[in-house]
């Protein structure tokens, strides 16, 4: 009945839709594709989700979309909620960015102060950049900007396909749809050069300028100059927005200024990672040398010459040491080279020591590969993988805190960047569900994203990883998930039998509503074993004792 009424379009409470099967409410996961775009209509339609669907008549008269042609902002004043009224956000970052796009797309005057210099696809080969894979969870907030960046073009970007395990030589695939592969640094450009394309009359970015305090009564912001680091510049806000990562000082400001702002660590990343560049790809052949050990390439290896055949920015390639504590993780960027990162508990001060020990940890990492990778990170500073920050609360008055700034994670899941875009869009709903009430805004943002947000902490592997009834309470969780979801595969309502790769990459459900069926699935995949134990006792009991007995008998 429950799946009758959803694919009739019937609206339901809060109450009913607590109530609901899982398969009720995952209909994006289901193999059928012509019945995945009708019930996902349907299910957008009868969710009771105030901050999707704009209520004021303010929010109204905003437009729909956009041309995308150079200063693509709104022509008049009833196009325009946010004219007059100015945003500043810290960090340009692609939350910082997209966030911006956004606004100006509502008619606010939006100014981006970042305390690093301008990030260009020319220097996106020498700093300290890493991979992203974007989904459609996270281009879907990229899209509502009117953006077309290039490195995650529907139609001028390279798809992903999924990763490649190079130790056992199997691949990931991902669902079918559209996926990107992008380093971060290459997405922060292409985004700005995009902003200023479509937004140029709102939107101005400032670089090289560091936050250093803040004054909420005022609203004011000071930003020092980071090339000299004397000049400071006060800048007044009509809301100030922090996307200024996982070390944010916006946070911190909140955390000593606003009562009832708490953010707490609860895991910091052992792991750090150092990066290269260029590694030879199709002329291997030439640039083969001997490593450390004094052995030679004598050919192209068979890793190597897969990865040939392969096109670029298709896959992600990893190397881990069986005791995974050293990874090794690359792609093949746009000039046919490779670029990656070493991750590690440690890193060794030589060149010879860090050829060694990629050579005891990934034995099947080529040797040139590993020479090339021990040169060019040791000069480097590691950094590292990130930590899980929670806060209770992502407002303060007239401020607002997205992405890492609000919700950092570790890169274990791969939704960092995706769950900082999903914040985006839900902060532009939550300006259109208050009517452009920039008093009511913040807290209206919070009460929307911070459940799924906390979900996403909640579900990364490691989270409370010293407290032992936790790990077992999770490893048990995630095992019986994994049999539940297994056994809904096997009959063809799943197409994954790992549930949460599946849905985070749908995009259709609020992470929360993963994090439930995760628990739903435990329970049947519970309640499969006892079958499974319960049948095997029958079994034993009704056929094999008897037979045992009387074969003892005789």
């Amino acid at each position: 009945m429950a799946m009758t009424s959803m694919n009739r379009g019937v609206h339901r409470s809060p109450h009913q839709a607590r109530n609901q099967p899982f398969w009720a409410v995952i209909p994006a996961l289901v193999l059928n594709r012509k019945s995945q775009r009708t019930q996902r209509r349907h299910v957008r339609a009868s969710q009771p989700t105030a901050v999707l669907a704009p209520t004021s008549p303010a929010s109204a008269e905003t437009p729909k979309s956009l041309p995308t042609q150079p200063n693509n902002t709104p022509s008049s004043p009833a196009d325009s909620p946010g004219l007059g009224r100015r945003i500043v956000i810290v960090g340009a970052g692609p939350a910082g960015t997209v966030t911006a796009m956004l606004l100006a797309k509502r008619g606010y005057t939006v100014d981006v102060y970042e305390r690093r210099g301008r990030p260009s696809r020319a220097l996106a080969a020498t700093l300290h950049s890493y991979i992203l894979a974007l989904t459609p969870r996270g281009l879907k907030a990229i899209e509502e900007t009117g953006a077309d960046p290039e490195c995650c073009s529907a139609t001028r970007a390279p798809r992903s396909v999924g990763m490649f395990d190079m130790n056992s030589g199997r691949s990931l695939r991902m669902p079918p749809g559209r996926k990107h592969i992008v380093d971060r640094v290459t997405l922060a450009s292409d985004l700005i050069d995009e902003a200023m394309r479509l937004y140029g009359n709102n939107i101005t970015f400032h670089f090289e300028r560091q936050l250093q305090g803040l004054d909420l009564e005022r609203q004011l912001a000071t930003f020092k100059d980071g090339s000299s680091g004397s000049s400071q510049l006060e800048v007044s806000y009509d809301l100030l927005i922090g996307a200024d990562g996982a070390s944010s000082t916006v946070r911190d400001v909140l955390q000593d200024k606003v009562p009832g702002f708490g953010a707490r660590t609860l895991y910091q990343a052992s792991m750090c990672y150092t990066t290269f560049h260029g590694l030879p790809v199709d002329d291997y052949a030439a640039t083969k040398s001997e490593s450390s050990s004094g052995a030679a390439d004598s050919a192209v290896p068979s890793e190597v010459a897969l990865i040939g055949t392969h096109n670029r920015r298709e896959f992600t390639y990893n190397w881990r040491s069986p005791k995974a504590d050293v990874m090794v993780s690359m792609w093949k960027a746009e000039d046919g080279r490779m670029n990656g990162l070493v991750a590690a508990e440690s890193h060794a001060a030589e060149p010879e020591q860090r050829e060694q020990l990629l050579a005891a940890a990934t034995p099947k990492l080529p040797a040139t590969w590993r020479r090339q990778i021990a040169a060019q990170t040791g000069p480097q500073t590691p950094s590292s993988f990130g930590k899980i920050v929670r806060c209770s609360q992502f407002h303060g008055p007239r401020v607002v805190v997205i992405g890492d700034a609000a919700h950092s994670v570790t890169s274990t899941l791969g939704q960092g960047c995706i769950t900082a875009m999903e914040s985006c869009t839900a902060l532009a709903a939550a300006f259109a569900m208050c009517g452009d009430d920039l008093d009511r805004v913040p807290a209206a943002f919070t009460a929307a994203r911070a459940p799924d947000a906390h979900a996403v902490h909640a579900m990364v592997p490691g989270h409370n990883a010293s407290k032992l009834p936790v790990i077992i309470y999770a490893r048990t969780v995630k095992a019986l998930a994994l049999l539940g979801s297994l056994v809904f595969h096997k009959v063809g309502l799943l197409p994954s039998p790992v549930y949460t790769y599946s849905a985070f990459f749908a995009g259709v459900l609020p992470v929360r509503a993963i994090k439930r069926n995760l628990h739903l699935l435990a329970a049947a995949g519970a309640g499969f074993l006892t079958l499974f134990v319960w049948s095997v006792s029958r079994l034993l009991r009704s056929c094999l004792l008897p037979a045992l007995r009387t074969a003892l008998a005789g």
